[in-house]
């Protein structure tokens, strides 16, 4: 993995996506730290600022630099979440079943390649859990892929406003994802190839079932307990987040404390905790970045 990683180390300083072995189970993700330039983002923004609206984005008049930083905290925030949930979610569970002794075993050692193969059947009872934790198992799954799909398009909304000053209004993970530019899905797409088939599977996620009257016969609740989607949505989510800190994005939590002396409680004092958010987008020239990644030198 480290020899990996010396060999991304020039791809990522000009903007490319990093190269992993197919039959890599870990790997080293690099997030670098590029070149600012301040002037040339400040002349940016109000190039974009003078042009006229487009339908359906919105644009750097709705967001001032440094605000597209509050969507990725937010999107970060719920990838934490994520990781805080139970890590079996599924509705069905093996701890739901009796296994007893293998039954009606046969070896066949006829098989090519050296191989033994065994057969049997393994009597089994399934035990139904309670409503409420059938209940409380499905909502965690439920709540894992709302909450992914919505990391997902926040993400993606960031990425859009630091890069393009602007951003698609939709809920439409695969719209939101078309709409990225084309270095950062090779990016995304060097870390997880599937991703655009996830989004396009899921694209609906968030805005469509959010209320289950909207989707007949129950679609909804079944699309969001299937935990191979949430499997999904939340590797998508990972890999979208990471990439708002290659386009420059990132935040501070500040926490301040005051106290204060109160009087009429016999000299006591009380103490007030204040928690602020503060989002940044860092002046990282694009267009010299990626240039110098297609004159030879990657």
């Amino acid at each position: 993995m480290k020899l990996e990683e010396e060999r991304n180390i020039p791809r990522a300083r000009v903007g490319s996506g990093s190269q992993y072995r197919e039959d890599a189970r870990f790997v080293l993700k690099i997030l670098p730290d590029m070149d600012r330039d301040t002037e040339k983002f400040n002349q940016r923004l109000a190039e974009k600022a003078s042009k006229e609206r487009e339908k359906g984005w919105v644009d750097r008049r709705d967001y001032q630099p440094g605000q597209a930083g509050y969507l990725y905290a937010q999107a970060r925030a719920f990838l934490s979440g994520l990781e805080n949930l139970p890590r079996e979610m599924s509705a069905i569970s093996l701890s739901d079943f009796d296994f007893g002794k293998p039954q009606n075993v046969s070896v066949d050692s006829s098989v090519t390649d050296g191989l033994v193969r065994v057969t049997g059947t393994i009597p089994t009872k399934y035990r139904k859990p309670s409503n409420h934790e059938l209940m409380a198992r499905m909502g965690s799954t439920m709540m894992a892929g709302m909450t992914a799909a919505f990391a997902c398009e926040l993400a993606m909304k960031a990425i859009l406003m630091t890069r393009l000053d602007k951003a698609k209004k939709t809920h439409d993970l695969a719209e939101l994802y078309d709409a990225l530019p084309r270095d950062c899905r090779e990016r995304i797409e060097a870390d997880f190839g599937g991703i655009a088939h996830v989004l396009k599977e899921n694209r609906h996620t968030f805005e469509k079932w959010r209320y289950f009257e909207e989707s007949a016969k129950g679609e909804a609740i079944k699309a969001l307990a299937n935990t191979d989607r949430v499997w999904g949505l939340g590797k998508a989510a990972r890999v979208i987040v990471d990439e708002c800190v290659v386009v420059g994005l990132s935040y501070e939590i500040h926490v301040s404390s005051t106290f204060a002396s109160v009087a009429n409680l016999g000299g006591r004092w009380s103490e007030k905790i204040r928690l602020s958010v503060v989002g940044e987008e860092n002046a990282i020239p694009w267009d010299q970045v990626l240039t110098a990644g297609t004159d030879g030198r990657q």
